[in-house]
């Protein structure tokens, strides 16, 4: 008696295990679905508009000059623990989807097999109490560059799973990201002067100030008389983004002069005075500045101008202009060097 009620006890108990451990709902994050045993895409829903935003999730692999997007796969249910392997595939079908769902700007670009590296194989193994696994499309940084001011998209879809079936409702799934914002998670802001690409900005008909090359990438304007000469140089920006552009003068003291910095979108042209964009910084001996000896940053020693950062209105190519004249510019001139244009 005793025997059959134990035997009776443990088949009970085995079909209360399997009751609860084979009904674990599909969905570990996300939508909540009651299907068991298939795979499926964590971040995806049934609306087929749902993506990953690379910005907050990459990894970048400097020698092979790539950044990966990841994405992760589960399979529902607890019955089954083997490790197996699921195939994924380019898709970019969904892409349509999320520009139509306005939760990508029309000017999104699908990558095309050239522009990544995927493996299409990814085993799902039982980690952290779930059976999950990975795939991670591998961007060629190149591709990004080439894009910049857009975003890029790639669709992913799961193909087959070995052993189990696939919850076709969360199968695809897009990674995307705004080029400009992830090219600059990815590469560190730098100093954008080239010390050797400055170029000499003649704007007066004479030779009364002149602009000479000094030592470690230093100026030296001198003279006077009604002189006026500048130097510019061509750095990239991107819209919206905060540059800071900064750097040490040094004089003995002028007479009538100005000094001042420009940045513009428009190219410098010989003969004709730089003005786009306003004085950012300056030295102007009429308002109170330059007369006497000085040596410091100019955004320090300036009086005029609206500061050293320079918020880029759009992408493209700008013109660092710097530009002075007057009587007469002191013993020795104004020695400007230690240049740096870099963003915030």
């Amino acid at each position: 008696m005793n025997n059959k009620l134990s035997s009776a006890f443990l088949r009970i108990t085995f079909a209360i295990m399997v009751l609860f451990t084979g009904c674990k709902q599909d969905a570990i994050i996300g939508d909540r679905v009651t299907e068991t045993g298939k795979v499926f895409f964590a971040q995806a829903d049934s609306s087929g508009t749902r993506g990953i935003n690379g910005v907050s999730n990459w990894a970048q692999d400097t020698v092979a000059k790539t950044v990966t997007i990841g994405a992760t796969i589960y399979r529902g249910g607890f019955t089954e623990l083997a490790p197996f392997t699921v195939k994924i595939q380019a898709d970019n079908a969904a892409v349509d989807k999320l520009i139509s769902a306005g939760k990508l700007p029309a000017n999104t670009v699908k990558l095309a097999a050239a522009d990544y590296t995927l493996d299409e194989l990814s085993t799902i193994e039982y980690k952290d109490g779930v059976m999950k696994g990975s795939v991670q499309p591998k961007i060629k940084i190149s591709s990004l560059s080439a894009n910049q001011g857009k975003y890029i998209a790639l669709g992913l879809s799961i193909a087959s799973a070995e052993k189990f079936g696939i919850n076709e409702a969360r199968s695809r799934i897009v990674v995307y990201a705004n080029v400009d914002s992830l090219m600059d998670a990815i590469i560190p802001p730098k100093n954008q002067v080239v010390n050797d690409a400055w170029q000499v900005l003649r704007i007066a008909n004479n030779d009364n100030v002149t602009v000479t090359p000094a030592a470690n990438g230093s100026f030296v304007f001198a003279g006077g008389s009604g002189g006026h000469i500048g130097i510019y140089q061509a750095v990239e920006v991107q819209a919206g983004k905060k540059y800071s552009f900064t750097f040490n003068v040094k004089g003995a003291g002028a007479t009538d002069t100005w000094f001042e910095v420009y940045i513009g979108y428009g190219a410098p042209v010989t003969g004709v005075d730089y003005n786009e964009g306003g004085v950012r910084m300056g030295l102007n001996t009429w308002t109170g500045c330059g007369k006497v000896a000085f040596d410091d940053l100019l955004s320090k020693v300036g009086c005029v101008g609206s500061g050293p950062i320079f918020t880029a209105p759009a992408t493209g190519k700008a013109y660092l202009v710097i530009r002075t004249g007057g009587t007469n510019l002191g013993t020795g001139g104004i020695t400007a060097s230690k240049f740096v244009f870099i963003r915030q």
